[in-house]
Order: C-alpha cells, then sequence, then structure tokens
C-alpha cells in the first residue's frame, strides 16, 4: 500500500479572505453574543467589543493623520484591552509592536531606537506620543462595523524575539499570516470537536484561560486570536499562580466546560492535583507551547484536569508547525508521539549530506528509505514567501509527515578545534536521576568554555543539601565523561531548583546565562521551610567567590546592604511575577554582618499592598536562626 502523502493546501482550498479578516465587518457575529470575560466577571457583547474597538480606531486614525510612524508599541496585562486596541489599531492601518514586557529600560530603548512612533495603553516611553481611546461621545458618527476586511496583506504586527542568541530582533508579519494560522489552529481543534463553529452549535462557549500572556507568538495566536473566531470567551487576566487558577476555575459556571492555554513551566508547577479537584474533569482542551513538555508537566496536566495538553512546536517566526498529545500505556506508561503537521503546514527536509530541500512527496517518489534524517524545512502561508525554508531543527522524517526531533542544527560550537554537540551533552546530563533538566551553554573570552547550567530533580536536591555542590557536580561529570571528550565536560555548573522564566513561560537564553553572574549566589528552595503562594524561602552557602565581596574590605569581606536588597528584589520579582521597578525599602534594618561561608536564608512574604517583605537569616550548624537583615521592597507606584 503506497504511504500517503500530506501537503499544504492548494490555493484553491485557502479562503481568499480569512474570518478574522471580516471580523468587524457587519453581520460577523451577533451584537449580542458573549464574546469576552472582564477581570471582574462581567460578560461583554460583541456590540461591546465593537465599540472599544472603534474608540481606539478613532484614536490611532487620528495620530495616522497628524503624521506619526504609524508603529505603535503595545503592551497590557488585559488582554480584553489589549484586544481591543489592537484591532483598532489594525483597522487604522497601525502597526503594533508587541512587547514582552514595558519595563523603563525596554521602554528607552525602543524610542532611541526609533522603531516605534507612539505608545498605548501601559507602554510609555520618554517623549513619545501616548495614544488613549477616543470618548464615546467622539465616535457617535463612526460606525461600529465595516464594510471592508482588515488590510491582512500588509505587515501589521511585529513581535521581538531573543531567538538562540540571546540578542532582541523584530520579526514582523503580515496579518494574514497570523489570521491563516488561526484557520489551521481551528481546524486542529475541529478535529476534536472544538472549533470555532462546532462550539456554539453544541451550545457551548467555553471560556479560554491562560496562564501565558498574549505578548508573543504563542499567547496572541491560542489566547486571544482564535477565541474571536467566536467559538471560546476571551478572558481579561493571566492566572499564572496554580492557586489563582485554580481559584478562577472552581468560580466559573459557564456551561460546557473550559479550555486552558498554558505552557511546560506553568504546567510543571501543578504539582498539587487536589487544588484543582473542584474543576477536574470540566477542561474540553488543554495547550502548551512556548517550550518543550517533559513526562512530569504533562502528567501534572493529566492528574489536575484530566486529560494530556495539546501540545504545539514551533517558534516566533514559524508560528506552530505541529502537534502531538501523549497517552496512557497499557501498563500505566505514558506515552509520546511523534510530531505531526498542523493543518495547512508542508514538512521538506534537507537530507544530511545535502544542502537543498526535498519535499516529502519527492522522498516518497525517490522510494527513499524511511525514516529520513536531516533538517527541518517547511512550507505555508504562514511564513513570509511560499517556497520552502529550512529552519535549524534536526528531525527524523516519517513517510507519514509525522516526525521525531532530534536537537538543533546550529547548537554544533568548536571548544579546542572539536566539534561540540551542546544537545548531546544536555541529553546525558537529563539522564542522570539527580537532574530534572540540563542546558548546556557555550562562553567566549580568554577561553572558550562549556557551561552547565542544571535544573536539580528531588535526588539531586537531597544530595546538595546532605553532601553539597562538589558531590553533585563530580557525579555528572563522571556521568559526561563515559559519553564525551574531555574538552567537552563544563568547566562551570550553576545548580537550581527552578529555571527562571519569563511571563511567556520561556526560559531564555539571556536568564541561563545570567545563573553564572558572579554577582549572585546559587539560591535552591528550603527543603524544610514552609512554602505558599505567597511566601518564598531560599538557602545558599556565601562563596568567597562572590563578587560582591571584592573589595568589601580587602582584609575582612563582608556583604554589602546593597547586595542584600539587590539580591532579595530580584528573586522577589522572579519568585512572584513583578514587572514594575523597585522603587523604594522601607523599615529597612541591618542587625548583623554577613560574611563568606555563611549559610543564610532569605524569606520573602508577598504582602497585600504587592510589596514583599526580606529577612537575611543565617543558619548554623545546628540550624539555630540568626536575623541579619530586614525590609519591605516597595515596587510600581505603590506608596
Amino acid at each position: 500500500m503506497a504511504p500517503t502523502v500530506v501537503t499544504a493546501e492548494s490555493a484553491d482550498s485557502v479562503p481568499a479572505v480569512s474570518r478574522l479578516a471580516r471580523r468587524l465587518t457587519v453581520g460577523f457575529l451577533p451584537a449580542d453574543r458573549p464574546v469576552a470575560l472582564t477581570a471582574s466577571g462581567v460578560l461583554l457583547t460583541n456590540r461591546d467589543f465593537l465599540k472599544a474597538v472603534t474608540r481606539w480606531y478613532a484614536a490611532f486614525s487620528r495620530a495616522k493623520a497628524e503624521g506619526l510612524l504609524p508603529r505603535t508599541a503595545l503592551y497590557s496585562e488585559n488582554t480584553v484591552d489589549f484586544a481591543a486596541a489592537a484591532f483598532g489599531a489594525w483597522r487604522a492601518g497601525v502597526e503594533t509592536l508587541l512587547l514582552a514586557d514595558a519595563l523603563p529600560s525596554t521602554m528607552t530603548a525602543l524610542a532611541d531606537s526609533g522603531l516605534i512612533g507612539m505608545c498605548a495603553l501601559e507602554a510609555e516611553a520618554p517623549g513619545m506620543p501616548q495614544i488613549v481611546p477616543a470618548a464615546e461621545a467622539d465616535i457617535t458618527d463612526l460606525p461600529l462595523t465595516t464594510d471592508e476586511p482588515l488590510p491582512e496583506r500588509h505587515v501589521l504586527v511585529s513581535l521581538l524575539t531573543s531567538g538562540s542568541t540571546g540578542e532582541p530582533k523584530r520579526v514582523p508579519k503580515r496579518l494574514d499570516q497570523l489570521f491563516l494560522e488561526v484557520e489551521g489552529i481551528d481546524r486542529a481543534l475541529d478535529e476534536m470537536g472544538l472549533g470555532a463553529e462546532t462550539l456554539p452549535a453544541a451550545g457551548r462557549t467555553p471560556p479560554v484561560y491562560a496562564t501565558v500572556t498574549h505578548q508573543h507568538i504563542y499567547g496572541i495566536l491560542w489566547r486571544m486570536l482564535w477565541p474571536l473566531l467566536g467559538g471560546g470567551l476571551l478572558t481579561a487576566e493571566r492566572l499564572h499562580f496554580p492557586e489563582k487558577l485554580a481559584a478562577a476555575l472552581a468560580a466559573d459556571d459557564t456551561a460546557g466546560g473550559f479550555m486552558l492555554v498554558s505552557s511546560p513551566a506553568h504546567l510543571r508547577r501543578f504539582d498539587d492535583p487536589t487544588l484543582f479537584a473542584a474543576s477536574f474533569g470540566r477542561a474540553l482542551m488543554v495547550s502548551s507551547s512556548a517550550g518543550p513538555l517533559d513526562d512530569v508537566g504533562a502528567g501534572n496536566a493529566e492528574a489536575a484536569f484530566g486529560q494530556f495538553p495539546f501540545e504545539v512546536f514551533g517558534t516566533t517566526e514559524t508560528g506552530g508547525i505541529a502537534r502531538r498529545q501523549r497517552s496512557r500505556a497499557a501498563d500505566g506508561g505514558i506515552v509520546t508521539p511523534a510530531w505531526r503537521p498542523m493543518p495547512g503546514v508542508e514538512i521538506g527536509i534537507v537530507p544530511d549530506g545535502r544542502d537543498t530541500v526535498t519535499p516529502l512527496a519527492d522522498l516518497v517518489r525517490q522510494g527513499a528509505d524511511f525514516p529520513v534524517s536531516g533538517t527541518i524545512a517547511l512550507r505555508t502561508r504562514q511564513l513570509a514567501s511560499n517556497d520552502f525554508e529550512a529552519g535549524s531543527d534536526l528531525i527524523r522524517l516519517e513517510s507519514d509527515a509525522r516526525f521525531t526531533l532530534c536537537g538543533r542544527a546550529d547548537r554544533i560550537v568548536k571548544v579546542e578545534g572539536k566539534r561540540i554537540s551542546l544537545t548531546q551533552i544536555e541529553k546525558v546530563l537529563e539522564a542522570s536521576p539527580l537532574v530534572s533538566r540540563a542546558r548546556a551553554l557555550f562562553f567566549t573570552g580568554r577561553r572558550d568554555e562549556i557551561a552547565a547550567a542544571i535544573e536539580l530533580s528531588d535526588e539531586g536536591l537531597r544530595l546538595l543539601f546532605a553532601e553539597g555542590k562538589n558531590a553533585v557536580t563530580s557525579a555528572l561529570r563522571r556521568a559526561l565523561s563515559e559519553s564525551v571528550e574531555a574538552v567537552a565536560l563544563p568547566r562551570r555548573w550553576r545548580l537550581t531548583d527552578k529555571f527562571p522564566v519569563n511571563p511567556q513561560g520561556k526560559t531564555t537564553v539571556s536568564a541561563l546565562t545570567a545563573l553564572f553572574d558572579l554577582r549572585l549566589p546559587e539560591w535552591h528552595r528550603d527543603p524544610e521551610a514552609d512554602q505558599a503562594a505567597d511566601r518564598a524561602v531560599f538557602r545558599t552557602t556565601l562563596g568567597r567567590q562572590l563578587a560582591w565581596f571584592n573589595g568589601h574590605f580587602p582584609d575582612l569581606p563582608i556583604l554589602p546592604g546593597v547586595a542584600q536588597i539587590t539580591m532579595a528584589s530580584g528573586l522577589a520579582k522572579s519568585e512572584f511575577g513583578i514587572d514594575a521597578p523597585l522603587t523604594a525599602v522601607r523599615q529597612l534594618k541591618f542587625k548583623a554582618i554577613t560574611t563568606p561561608g555563611m549559610t543564610m536564608q532569605l524569606e520573602l512574604v508577598r504582602r497585600p499592598d504587592g510589596g514583599v517583605r526580606f529577612t537575611w537569616i543565617r543558619l548554623d550548624k545546628d540550624n539555630n536562626k540568626t536575623v541579619h537583615s530586614e525590609g519591605i521592597l516597595t515596587y510600581g507606584t505603590q506608596g
């Protein structure tokens, strides 16, 4: 029997105008259809949404007429507000630049770059015009709907991504690249009975909750744009803390269940399934993207929501290109299937030893010996070009277009003239029972060297606290030495109980690199302390190599007070998801000097007013405690 060849749609099967391009036109949805849920739980109708879009359209049209560069920085924690502003800008022909954050340093750099001509919502930059929606009284003469679709062939969205290098770059996209990808998402969901037309026909309009922000490609597609097709309710608030998500799901009384857009970093934290007991079994779909999902995160999702996540593989540049969903084997183990293309995506490959793309159909006709190994290539309407484009992922391709990932083609480095695979180092390390996740990095300077960032397993943490860091790294070096050359052994190690993640739920190269900052000790969540959503306790032993000790003082090194505040604030912002800058430290007290070799606890408690109380505590060999410093960190506009 001849193998099935999966190809992208022909030009005839792709709509001339996408459904989302017609989102603002007359009759797309009934005016009284609920389309969004505010943070306070109020349902907004399609008419409410169109009115909000029109107010933004009027404001952006006026700014454009005044000669401002038609590209706006757009940032908001509220997805409903963001969606209205984005569609208003697109209707006015203004490009929206999506930001990972709106920190002052980010906004100043954007303003200096000349990349934007205006700002809106929570994005503010010095000297840059701030656009606000027009008053309702000023739009009485404007129709809430349009006769023409949105100009989807224009570049009206740009995203900023760090990619594999850590350097931010702008990724421009035409609207149809996003809108046609949403069509593919809807077709994939429709295969599960969850399409934008299937759900309402069955009397369901589920709220689409999310742990991820809409400010990146995965979030804007799954959390914002797909619900606006009409199959689900857009929700305003990001629920990235397990306790907050559990409370929202327990309080949800929408008939027909809910959908959840999440990420591996968040799913790994949902390790207490009893939190979600009240909503268990009501999830129609849980999606996961923005990074690789391991069996721990997948198992957490199954225990919490009653199903394995619908996983999506892709990048900012390509969008989502493939999907899969795990299952349980007869013996209870987790079965991880190969990836299969999303609807509208055609897979090709640059076979090993060649430098040109071969479409899958050609491999089949040539009678290739499957599976074929090489570098992935894609052809899809989600890309700016209609031709195949080679990617950076190594795959093993089957004749039915399913494929297995085999690492990155761009993760080969040279050390002392030898080619070293960072992916291979990570695979060997992750095979150790001491390791949950590993990331190998390559540092250049006076000498080129490999470094390893390790997220320890429970067994690894037990060894660390019982015998120290050297016991852990020695065991990992021994494991590596059996598989890689000596020159590939990491010279620097950082051990942590959790990798840092950004608001998109991703662990970036820059965040991993920051772990090796000599100003920072290696913090580990204290297994003997009580932890909670608003309380975190960390432990570390301060090494003499800590940069803060240098010169302070030459004969008696002491940890400066500013270092204690800086480290406490950095951990607090990471732990509690605080984006605002530190503005003040209140009730600050220094009670004892802190010197190298001391084992310290750092206790952080989130206050109702948004501040964080920190306490530095010394632990002696018998675990007796002495407070060394304490204070309250104040962020943003807090009083």
